[in-house]
């Protein structure tokens, strides 16, 4: 499973959440909210640090209090794309 960790990347929580979903074999990255992308044109797309965020299975937000607007967005994204 591809999980991405968003916000507060740096954070001991983030951090130990990483090593608890490697330890069971999982593909994890920590990411902050500024390595987001969004593009509107021709549809609503997000890509995350370069990789179309589709591509990951599982989504942890961390730390969403300044980015919370973009976190809905987000939100809404995923889960409109069944995520």
């Amino acid at each position: 499973m591809k999980i991405a960790i968003l916000g507060s990347p740096d954070t001991y929580e983030s951090v130990r959440i990483e090593e608890e979903a490697r330890k069971r074999g999982h593909h994890v990255l920590r990411l902050h909210f500024y390595d987001l992308v969004l593009a509107v044109a021709p549809k609503l797309k997000f890509n995350l640090a370069g990789r179309n965020i589709l591509e990951f299975d599982a989504f942890v937000f961390r730390g969403m209090t300044k980015h919370l607007s973009q976190a809905l967005l987000l939100a809404a994204y995923l889960k409109e794309n069944k995520k």
